[in-house]
C-alpha cells in the first residue's frame, strides 16, 4: 500500500523534507510505519517518536487521514485504506521552579 507521509514540527529536521511516499505491507499497523521509518532514518528518528516504554512521546502526534492513533488504537492502529499519515512532533513541554 503506498502512503502520503507528511512532517511536521521538529521532526521535519530529522528527516530533511516535508512529506514523501512511503511502501507499507497490506495490514501494516502504525507501529510499523514508525518502524520503517526508524529503518531508513535511524535509531535517533524512532527515539525521538517513542518513549523508553514503546508508546508515543507526549508531544508526538501520528494522524491517519487527519484522525489521531491516540482516538483510536494507538499504535496497533491498522493503516488500511489510508492516504495519508502526519507525524507532529512539538517542543516538548518542561516544569521549573
Amino acid at each position: 500500500m503506498e502512503l502520503k507521509i507528511l512532517y511536521y514540527g521538529l521532526i521535519q529536521n530529522s528527516v530533511g523534507k516535508r512529506e514523501e511516499q512511503l511502501t507499507l505491507p497490506a495490514g501494516a499497523k502504525a507501529s510499523q510505519l514508525v518502524d520503517a521509518l526508524a529503518e531508513k532514518y535511524g535509531q535517533g528518528f524512532k527515539d525521538n517518536l517513542l518513549d523508553v516504554a514503546g508508546g508515543l512521546r507526549a508531544n508526538v502526534t501520528i494522524l491517519l487521514d487527519n484522525t489521531s492513533v491516540s482516538e483510536l488504537e494507538g499504535l496497533d492502529t491498522e493503516i488500511n485504506d489510508v492516504k495519508e499519515a502526519s507525524i507532529v512532533v512539538t517542543i516538548p513541554q518542561f516544569g521549573g521552579g
